[in-house]
C-alpha cells in the first residue's frame, strides 16, 4: 500500500502517479523483498517456495479540489497499464493505492482497498483475527471504528489510541495492524504502525511489517521500500497542507497486542504486579 500527497494547493503530476504505480507494481510482485508463502505459513495448503504475489485486485482513491475519484480492479496491478492508473489518479493532491493479498474475508471487489467511508478512506496491512464478518475482511471492521472516531472536526491522539485499543481488545490476535488513513474533514493523514513482535521474528520479516516515510517534493507513506522507518506501536498525524508531523508512542496498545512481552519486561526488571485495578488502568 502507498499514499502520496503534496502540500498546500499543489497537485500530483503524471510522473508522480507513474512512480507511485510502479512502486505498487514492484511491491505486489515481491521485487523489494522476495517473500514466499513459507515465510508466513507452514501449512501444506500452500507451496512453501512460491513467491508471495499480491494478485487479489487493487484499488485507487484520489482527492482533488473538485471531489473524489475511486477505481477498483479485480486483477493484479502489474497487469494494468499506466494510462488507466493515471486517468484514475491524475490531478489529485492525495492518491492512495493498495494491492490485495487475501488473508481474511472473501476475495471479491467489496474487500479491495482503499476502503472509502463517509469521514475517512483507509488502507490496512496485516491480519487482525476475529474481526471478519459476513465475508467482509477485518479491514472493514477496523475502518468502521475510525470512521466513527473521525466524525468530529478535531483529531485527538489519545482518542485515536483508544480506538486502536478497542479494536485490539476485540480481536483474538493481532499480527499486524498497519494503517494509512486519510481523514477527509480534517485534511490529515493518520498512520498507525502496529505489529506483533512474533510476526517480525527476523530482519526480513521486520522489513515486511515496517512502514516507511519518504519526503521530497511530495510525501509518500509506503508498506515497503525506501525512506525513514516508522516506529512500531506508534501513531503519526500528518497535516496534509503543511506537512507537519506529530507522533505518539501507543503504550496501552502495545500492552494489549504484546502482553507477553510486557510481562517479560516486568520479570527482567523485578517489577511486581500491583493488583488488578491498577493493571486494568495501565491496560
Amino acid at each position: 500500500m502507498i499514499l502520496q500527497f503534496c502540500h498546500n494547493t499543489m497537485t500530483l503530476g503524471k510522473e508522480d502517479i507513474r512512480k507511485q504505480a510502479t512502486h505498487l507494481k514492484n511491491m505486489s510482485l515481491g521485487k523489494y523483498t522476495p517473500y514466499t508463502y513459507g515465510d508466513f505459513s507452514a501449512s501444506s495448503e500452500y507451496d512453501q517456495s512460491s513467491r508471495l504475489i499480491h494478485s487479489d485486485g487493487f484499488g485507487i482513491y484520489a482527492r482533488n479540489n473538485e471531489g473524489e475519484r475511486r477505481k477498483k480492479f479485480t486483477r493484479g496491478v502489474y497487469s494494468v497499464g499506466d494510462g488507466a492508473i493515471e486517468q484514475a489518479a491524475g490531478g489529485a493532491y492525495v492518491v492512495m493505492m493498495h494491492a490485495r493479498l487475501s488473508t481474511t474475508g472473501d476475495s471479491n471487489e467489496e474487500n479491495i482497498q482503499p476502503i472509502d467511508l463517509d469521514n475517512i478512506v483507509g488502507m490496512h496491512n496485516g491480519t487482525v483475527k476475529g474481526l471478519e464478518q459476513n465475508g467482509k475482511s477485518d479491514s472493514h471492521t477496523i475502518m468502521a471504528y475510525f470512521n466513527r472516531a473521525l466524525s468530529a472536526d478535531a483529531i485527538d491522539a489519545r482518542s485515536l489510541e483508544k480506538v486502536c485499543c478497542e479494536i485490539a481488545g476485540r480481536a483474538s490476535h493481532v499480527s499486524g495492524m498497519n494503517l494509512i488513513i486519510y481523514a477527509k474533514r480534517q485534511d490529515k493523514i493518520i498512520v498507525v504502525s502496529c505489529y506483533h513482535a512474533s510476526a517480525a521474528r527476523s530482519k526480513k520479516m521486520k522489513d515486511y511489517y515496517t512502514l516507511h516515510l519518504m519526503k521530497g517534493e511530495t510525501t509518500n507513506i509506503t508498506s515497503e521500500g525506501e525512506g525513514e522507518s516508522l516506529d512500531n506501536h506508534t501513531l503519526y498525524i500528518i497535516d496534509r497542507k503543511s506537512g507537519k508531523i506529530t507522533q505518539q508512542k501507543m503504550k496501552q496498545l502495545e500492552a494489549l497486542v504484546e502482553p507477553e512481552g510486557r510481562n517479560q519486561d516486568k520479570e527482567e526488571s523485578g517489577e511486581e504486579d500491583a493488583g488488578g485495578e491498577e493493571d486494568a488502568g495501565e491496560e
